[in-house]
C-alpha cells in the first residue's frame, strides 16, 4: 500500500493567533482519512485538546492544542477553629504557576477534618492558612440570634429625632437584614432602594414623611397671581451616594419638595463626604438626580502587645481589624485560644486569635491552668458562679470539701476556681 507523509497544523485553542512550527507524520496510508491520537506528536509547552477526532484532508491534518500550564508547590498550613493550640501537620498541593489563590473545595484535608473558613484562599510567601474543624464538631449548634436596634434617619429632615426601632431574633452573624423585616414609624415611609447593612448590632434605615393628602384648591379672585410658592407642586428628587474610589453606589434616598427648597441629606453610615462634595441641595425640577461622592471612613484601633490564654465563654463571632465581621467563621463554645494582643475599637476591646481575626473580651474571658485540689472553708456552703460571673441558684459546694480544679480566672474583678465545666468558686471561700 503506497504511504507519504502528512503534514500537521497546529491551532492554539487558547490564542488563535499563535504561529506554532508544522509537525509532520511520518508513513501514513494515502488513503487515510483520519489517523490516531498516539500518532499525534505535540509541540513541546502544549498537551492536546481531549475528545477530538484527527481527519486527514489532502495530506494535512489539523490538530488542536492548548499551552501546558505551569505548576508550583505550595504549603498548607491548617488552623483548628475549635483549638489554635492543637498542632496539625502541614501538607502540600499543585496549583497553577499564577494562581494567587486556591478554592477551599480543592485543598488536601487531614483526616477528620473538614474546611471551616473561607472558600478563597490567598497565597501568601508560598503557603496557604486553611481553616479546619473535626468533621463531627458541634454538629448539634443552633445559629446564635439577638435583637439589633434600628436608627431611623428623616432624609426630609436629617435634624429631627425619631424614636429607635428594633428587629428581634436577627443571626448574631448576620450582615444584612431584608427590607421586609424593616418596619416604618407610625408616619413615615422607608425610601426606596437602599440596602440594610448590621454593623455593631445597629441598623440605619431612611425614611421620609409619608405624603399628606393634597389640599382642596380654593377659589381665586379675577386676576389674582395662581403661580406663588404655596400653590407649587412638589416634586421627587433622587439621590445617589457614589463611592469615590470604586465609583459603585452605596446608598440611593429620595426627597419631596417644591422648587428651590433646600435640603441637607444625611450620609450613609460610616461614609464622609469626598473632597469638594456637598450634601446639601437646592430642589429643581431641571435637575431630579443628583450624585454625590463619598468616601468609606479609616477605623484603626489601639493595638497593645498582650499573651494570655483565653477561653470561649459561649460561641463568639470574629471580626477584622477595622471591625468588619468575619463571614462564616465563629470560635466555639468552651474552645482554648492563644491569644498575642489586644486591641480597643470605638471603645470595645478584642484580642486578636488569628493574624486578622479578634475576638470580643465580653465574649471570652482568660485563665490561668492550675492542676490543683482546693478545699473550702469552713460554716456555709460557698456559692457557684458561671463564666460571666452569674450566680448559680441551684448548685453550691459544701463546707469543708475538696475539689479539683483545673484553671483559675479573674471574672468580674474578682479572682475564682473552676471545679466544674461551667462552674466557679470564689478564691475568697476557699480555706
Amino acid at each position: 500500500m503506497a504511504k507519504s507523509d502528512i503534514t500537521v497544523k497546529y491551532v492554539n485553542d487558547k490564542n488563535a493567533n499563535d504561529k506554532i512550527v508544522d509537525g509532520v507524520i511520518k508513513n501514513i496510508p494515502m488513503n487515510a482519512t483520519s489517523v490516531k491520537a498516539e500518532q499525534v506528536s505535540v509541540p513541546k509547552g502544549y498537551k492536546l485538546v481531549a475528545d477530538q477526532t484527527f481527519t486527514v484532508s489532502y495530506a494535512k491534518v489539523t490538530v488542536h492544542v492548548v499551552p501546558v500550564e505551569e505548576t508550583k508547590e505550595i504549603i498548607v498550613r491548617y488552623l483548628d477553629s475549635t483549638n489554635n493550640m492543637k498542632k496539625i501537620p502541614n501538607g502540600k498541593m499543585t496549583v497553577a504557576k499564577k494562581a494567587r489563590k486556591v478554592a477551599g473545595e480543592t485543598v488536601p484535608l487531614p483526616e477528620g477534618y473538614k474546611i471551616s473558613g473561607r472558600r478563597l484562599i490567598v497565597i501568601k510567601k508560598g503557603h496557604i492558612l486553611v481553616h479546619v474543624k473535626p468533621i463531627n464538631f458541634n454538629s448539634d449548634h443552633e445559629v446564635a440570634k439577638s435583637d439589633i436596634t434600628v436608627k431611623y434617619v428623616n432624609d426630609n429632615n436629617t435634624n429631627e429625632k425619631i424614636a429607635d426601632g428594633v428587629i428581634k431574633d436577627i443571626a448574631m452573624n448576620a450582615t444584612s437584614v431584608k427590607s421586609e423585616q424593616v418596619k416604618a414609624p407610625k408616619g413615615y415611609k422607608v425610601v426606596a432602594n437602599q440596602t440594610f447593612a448590621v454593623s455593631y448590632a445597629k441598623v440605619t434605615v431612611h425614611v421620609v414623611p409619608e405624603t399628606a393628602p393634597a389640599p382642596a384648591p380654593q377659589p381665586t379672585k379675577p386676576g389674582a397671581n395662581n403661580n406663588s410658592v404655596a400653590t407649587q407642586a412638589s416634586f421627587k428628587t433622587t439621590i445617589h451616594f457614589v463611592d469615590h474610589k470604586s465609583g459603585e453606589k452605596v446608598h440611593s434616598t429620595e426627597v419631596h419638595s417644591k422648587e428651590g427648597q433646600n435640603h441637607e441629606i444625611a450620609l450613609p453610615a460610616n461614609y464622609t463626604l469626598a473632597d469638594g462634595e456637598t450634601n446639601k441641595i437646592s430642589a429643581s425640577k431641571k435637575k431630579t438626580t443628583v450624585s454625590i461622592k463619598v468616601v468609606k471612613k479609616t477605623v484603626e484601633g489601639t493595638v497593645t502587645e498582650h499573651r494570655a490564654t483565653l477561653a470561649v465563654i459561649s460561641n463568639a463571632l470574629l471580626y477584622s481589624k477595622e471591625g468588619r465581621l468575619v463571614n462564616d467563621r465563629a470560635l466555639a463554645k468552651d474552645s482554648t485560644w492563644f491569644t498575642d494582643k489586644t486591641m480597643v475599637l470605638e471603645g470595645t476591646t478584642y484580642y486578636r486569635v488569628s493574624t486578622n481575626e479578634w475576638v470580643k473580651a465580653n465574649d471570652v474571658f482568660e485563665f490561668t491552668t492550675v492542676n490543683k485540689t482546693i478545699k473550702t472553708s469552713a460554716n456555709t456552703a460557698k456559692v457557684l458562679y458561671d463564666s460571666k460571673g452569674n450566680k448559680i441558684n441551684d448548685r453550691a459546694l459544701a463546707a469543708n470539701t475538696s475539689w479539683f480544679s483545673d484553671k483559675s480566672a479573674t471574672i468580674n474583678g474578682k479572682q475564682m476556681y473552676r471545679v466544674a465545666t461551667n462552674e466557679w468558686v470564689l478564691a475568697s471561700d476557699l480555706a
